[in-house]
């Protein structure tokens, strides 16, 4: 186990140090970690943790205002930051020869931040719109109404991100003096894990941090929340069309003797959680409370955590109502399944199903340096990183008692805080259209996941080996093997996404995919994820505008069991009615949920106004209530019959497994299955864009923020001038902290947490987009920065700097792609999907350092163009200042 291998130091001046080597790729990770969140913050400074996290990526001695961003990007590396209750993290990943770059921008941070007050002053409007954008979501505003009544005393009572109020009024001296208060050697944990050489790490760390004098003045927090002494309940009124219902019951602080017995609890509950970036949620699908409330058709999702914190925290239960649905029989039901775990015993098969999850989520957990550094961290911070040895050792001996005392124990009545948003409707309906691209928005930026497998540095050397075979029915096939690992990601993907629907109803693919795990003619939909969970693996399924992809992870001596079981789904799905209808309820409340979002509403409905309403990339992905509803089990087999079929299929398998056994286990499960019926045509996917400017405000009423999309013509991917715009809109709205327009919107006008833009891989002619959360006041001036930046982008070459900083990235960020198993595989289908050469990512330095400044210029000139694009801006747009 990876965990054995973590080594310790302390230096004198009380920093801890925690290296772990891991030689799988050239990549490393810095982490910091200190020992201040929202718990150490008062009334008056409430998300002053958060605020200063900001800060200290706005510049200090050595690294200036936006070198942070600017040359992790140039170092072919990501990094990030985010603020929780009990602690503040910082990380970057970078390729390991550049790891002293991670090491200086922390102990910059750590000691000579400046907290310039200009930056205060426009930061205040970025965490304010930060603010403004999580209430637009009713899950954020029923889980802070419920913790501030949970919480009479102690802190946690409130969010991370802190009251309005507090953060209108917080001044630079606050965040200075905080910052000075809580930030030194004694208060921080240093982890260091990847491709590094563990004693010049050291040596180099006591070199950088050893002489850093500055104490901590952490202040003792005192408060200690009373014994609850009844249920409190809370009510909280909103726009929207859907019911969101949280309990929250008090548990003991982390490290308390239960805590293996709680978690145990949780997973019987609602399955087990991962402990990093790569970890996935294992036994969901199998646990008591989605049994009771998703299959139960009541509930399109439902969810438990416990959260452990360094004082008594909380468990939360949280689920998002079926239209129509009445509360008291949700609440009803979630009693019933509380009150079974009180009542009686976990039976042996299901508590061994449990330790079994917990045992397989602790080995995925350490997929890589950046997912096995955070919960190193991460335990370190709560008391010691042994823990998790000794954590998760201890849930092998949690006995079905245990489960029953803790049940009885903490899931009591009057331990209880009960919390029930209630929509009030939307006014005007908004209009609803298709999302395309898949985007993150981080804590400290925009980071375009399409564009990962496209980011490559090193060359060939760095590429893990790769076998590949087409099978005898059209199947392709591709197999990486690292035998040093005892795991496997894999994919089943198909080239038939949404865009590929054709005359049937609109969201026919997403919802043909989630409905074929559903049951098949031999298993249930609780047979089949009960094999999965027996096995600790996993297995998910999604749809995009261009694939279809059954994907997930399990130990390498299993892949053949799941891919028996990803065949029986894949070939044999039987969309029982009964299944098919669980599945519809399922989307017509997410449908319902979108209209209340104005991201979604905004990104969808820039569908609508750009393309044709013949064109298939006009259609929502999702679909509509009415094409839902109206949807029949036949028209899910009519496209299942039409799509997934085995010339359209191709299977990638990364981890410890030779790739002769994943092309025999292929083959074996696959190599006779021959497609229904004649293949059908490709759909047209070339042209379709509305000429001219086209633009739409769409009124999204009782939110405090307002999202803007906007969209120009793009090229295919494989289009030879693909890489040449791609690498204008990274410059536009990537490169750094959010390119040109981040630094524009929200760096230097402080109007907006995010500004971003970035390109999609498509087949046909799609379109790239823009998008910037703003307050509905500052929407026409974001709107005329963003557009101005555009001009730029036309009229001018990009500067020298700019040009060795992207192209620093794009070669510098290779080993990144294949850092994890998981992401090795996804990057490793792209070519596959898109026709691309096979030779692609070997070539891809020489591709991206041949795009000159002109061709940039170029084809900004010709994609940037200001006489043909979409703008739709959804929000309360009666506050909208027109300038």
């Amino acid at each position: 186990m990876l965990l054995d291998d973590v080594k310790r130091n302390k230096f004198d001046n009380g920093l801890t140090l925690l290296t772990l080597e891991m030689h799988h790729a050239p990549i490393a990770t810095v982490w910091a970690w200190f020992r201040v969140g929202s718990r150490n913050e008062m009334p008056g400074i409430t998300g002053i943790s958060h605020w200063v996290e900001h800060m200290l990526f706005k510049g200090g001695k050595e690294f200036g205002k936006g070198e942070i961003f600017n040359q992790v990007a140039a170092n072919g590396g990501w990094n990030n930051g985010f603020t929780g209750p009990d602690y503040t993290a910082y990380f970057e990943t970078l390729p390991s020869a550049k790891l002293d770059l991670g090491l200086r921008i922390e102990r910059d941070r750590m000691v000579e931040a400046i907290v310039d007050p200009d930056e205060v002053v426009s930061e205040r409007t970025v965490i304010i719109s930060e603010r403004e954008g999580a209430e637009n979501y009713p899950r954020f505003l029923l889980g802070e109404a419920v913790e501030s009544a949970a919480f009479t005393c102690h802190p946690y009572r409130w969010s991370v991100i802190g009251w309005k109020a507090d953060l209108e009024a917080i001044t630079r001296e606050d965040l200075y003096n905080y910052y000075r208060k809580h930030y030194a050697p004694d208060n921080a944990i240093l982890v260091v894990v990847g491709d590094i050489n563990t004693k010049e790490v050291v040596e180099r760390v006591h070199e950088l941090y050893g002489n850093i004098a500055h104490k901590s003045q952490v202040d003792e927090v005192r408060s200690r929340e009373p014994k609850q002494l009844g249920e409190r309940r809370v009510l909280v009124k909103g726009p929207g069309k859907v019911h969101h219902m949280s309990m929250a019951c008090h548990l003991p602080e982390y490290g308390h003797q239960d805590w293996p017995a709680i978690s145990v609890l949780n997973g019987v509950l609602s399955g087990v959680i991962g402990l990093s970036f790569s970890s996935g949620y294992y036994g969901h699908k199998t646990s008591r409370l989605y049994g009771a409330l998703v299959e139960k058709k009541l509930a399109s999702n439902a969810a438990a955590f416990a959260r452990e914190g360094v004082d008594p925290y909380l468990e939360n239960i949280g689920v998002v109502l079926l239209p129509g649905v009445d509360p008291a029989v949700v609440e009803s039901a979630i009693t019933d399944e509380i009150n079974k775990v009180r009542d009686k015993t976990v039976g042996d098969e299901e508590l061994t199903k449990i330790k079994n999850l917990f045992r397989a989520s602790l080995n995925y957990s350490f997929d890589g340096p950046t997912a096995a550094a955070m919960p190193v961290g991460m335990f370190e911070r709560m008391r010691k990183f042994e823990d998790i040895r000794t954590f998760y050792d201890s849930i092998q001996e949690v006995t079905a008692d245990d489960v029953k005392r803790v049940a009885e124990t903490y899931l009591d009545e009057d331990n209880r805080t009960f919390g029930l948003y209630v929509p009030t409707g939307l006014g005007d309906k908004p209009v609803i259209d298709e999302g395309g691209g898949e985007m993150v928005i981080s804590a400290r930026g925009y980071i375009p996941m399409a564009r990962l497998a496209d980011a490559g540095e090193g060359g060939k050397a760095l590429m893990p080996p790769v076998e590949k075979k087409k099978t005898a029915n059209g199947i392709f096939v591709q197999a990486s093997e690292n035998m040093s690992s005892e795991t496997v990601a894999f994919r089943f993907t198909f080239k038939s996404g949404s865009a590929y629907e054709g005359d049937l109803p609109a969201g026919v693919a997403s919802i043909t995919s989630s409905a074929m795990v559903r049951g098949t003619k031999t298993k249930t939909f609780q047979q089949i994820f009960e094999k999965v969970d027996s096995l600790g693996a996993s297995l998910d399924e999604g749809t995009g505008m261009n694939t279809i992809s059954f994907y997930g992870q399990c130990l390498a001596t299993d892949f053949k069991a799941m891919a028996d079981l990803a065949a029986d789904v894949i070939r044999n799905p039987i969309f029982a009615d009964d299944q098919v209808d669980l599945v519809k309820g399922q989307r017509l409340t997410q449908l319902k949920m979108e209209e209340n979002n104005t991201h979604a509403v905004a990104f969808r409905e820039l569908h609508h106004e750009f393309f044709e309403e013949n064109h298939p990339y006009h259609r929502h992905g999702n679909g509509y209530i009415e094409t839902v509803e109206a949807m029949k089990a036949g028209d899910l087999r009519e496209f299942h019959r039409r799509r997934i079929r085995p010339e359209r299929m191709l299977v990638t398998v990364v981890g410890g497994l030779e790739a002769g056994n994943v092309f025999g286990i292929v083959e074996d499960n696959f190599g006779d299955w021959q497609g229904e019926g004649d293949a059908p045509t490709e759909p047209d996917l070339t042209g379709g864009n509305v000429a001219g400017v086209q633009s739409k405000e769409v009124n999204v009423p009782g939110k405090t923020q307002c999202d803007i999309a906007i969209a120009f013509k793009g090229v295919p991917r494989l289009d030879e001038g693909y890489e040449a715009l791609s690498q204008a809109i990274n410059v536009y709205g990537q490169l750094g902290l959010m390119g040109r327009i981040g630094k524009a919107v929200r760096d230097e006008a402080g109007m907006a947490y995010y500004s971003v833009a970035w390109n999609s891989n498509s087949i046909g002619d799609y379109m790239w987009q823009i998008m910037a959360g703003v307050n509905p006041k500052n929407a026409d001036k974001a709107k005329k920065i963003i557009l101005a930046e555009v001009e730029k982008m036309r009229d001018e070459l990009i500067t020298e700097d700019e040009d060795k900083m992207l192209k620093d990235y794009l070669t510098g960020s290779f080993p990144l792609m294949f850092e994890t198993m998981g992401r090795a595989a996804g990057a490793l289908e792209n070519p596959a999907i898109f026709g691309l050469p096979d030779d692609y990512y070997e070539k891809y330095i020489e591709t991206a350092r041949s795009v000159t400044r002109e061709d940039i210029r170029e084809a900004a000139k010709k994609y940037f163009d200001p006489e043909n694009y979409t703008i739709v801006i959804a929000g309360p747009v009666e506050q909208i200042v027109k300038e």
